[in-house]
């Protein structure tokens, strides 16, 4: 999740040690290195509507120490600026709509505002079977929902309490992401069959003021690691069409059809592939320690 607020989810997750400024490097399919440097394992990634993108990462491994980086690069600026870096190791990172970035700093959800010295505790009271975090978004008003190893949680803006949101209990992997219009996707892969480890994915909607959600067809695919939603309602994915732990792919579909189509990217299998959308429909990925423009047609 990540989600596509900073996915995310939307919106979600992306540092920033940085060492110099490297120069676009374009290759045969138009992706295009951003002048990130080289950063940290992946924390989080996002694009706001005017095309600024941000990445949230770990320091570089041979600093050796547990600091989360927030760096920005504005629409065709030669070089990012860091927004904040805290003492503290973030799993995964989002952008609010507000602007203040959210992560999980297990067991707990945090906020970084720009300049901070340290993280600030979001005060949530979580009862002991949701301890382990593992997505979240967070939607304009400032509400935040929360993908727990078990279930689904919403904690509107000044309250504490989490509120379970009507999904079926979490088995396997799972992340969440936010629509154009508020809407909550999850995405999950279940195995079909634990003997073979074949897994098959499994995809909710909660449109906004819903009470429950509808399930939606989705192409199977064997794995995925970042999950993002574009300004048209697509979805996007990276992760692998036919084996799990390959070379990363992009792959996009329309939420309740089958169909799925690969946009062409040159990954390696290092590092975490966070995803993001931007306002023109380009995508944003990390990989091995960069950050690339890919672009959607």
């Amino acid at each position: 999740m990540r989600s596509n607020a900073f996915a995310a989810v939307v919106l979600m997750a992306s540092t920033l040690a940085l060492n110099g400024c490297a120069e676009d490097k374009a290759t045969s399919n138009s992706q295009v290195e951003l002048p990130f440097g080289l950063i940290g394992e992946s924390r989080g990634i996002a694009v706001d509507g005017d095309g600024v993108v941000y990445v949230a990462a770990a320091d570089r491994p041979e600093n050796s120490s547990s600091w989360t980086h927030v760096t920005t690069l504005a629409k065709d600026a030669a070089k990012p600026s860091e927004l904040v870096a805290v003492p503290a190791s973030f799993t995964d990172v989002v952008r609010g709509g507000d602007g203040t970035f959210y992560g999980l700093v297990y067991p707990k959800v945090a906020s970084l505002e720009k300049g901070a010295l340290a993280p600030t505790d979001v005060p949530i009271e979580f009862a002991e079977d949701d301890s382990f975090l593992v997505d979240l978004a967070v939607n304009e008003d400032g509400d935040v929902y929360i993908a727990s190893s078990k279930r689904i949680l919403l904690v509107r803006k000044g309250s504490a309490k989490p509120e379970p949101l009507p999904f079926p209990a979490i088995k396997g992997r799972v992340a969440i992401a936010l629509g154009p219009e508020g809407d909550l996707y999850v995405l999950s892969q279940e195995y079909k069959d634990a003997k073979s480890g074949d897994k098959t994915p499994q995809l909710w909607r909660l449109a906004k003021g819903a009470s429950e959600p509808t399930k939606l067809d989705a192409p199977d695919f064997a794995g995925f690691e970042s999950f993002a939603v574009g300004g048209n309602g697509d979805l996007y994915v990276t992760g692998s069409e036919t084996t799990d732990g390959g070379d990363p792919e992009v792959l996009v579909f329309i939420p309740g059809e089958k169909s799925l189509t690969k946009i062409p990217f040159d990954g390696t299998v290092n590092g975490r592939h966070d995803i993001a959308v931007g306002p023109d429909g380009d995508i944003y990925v990390t990989d091995d320690n960069r950050v690339f423009e890919v672009p959607r047609n």
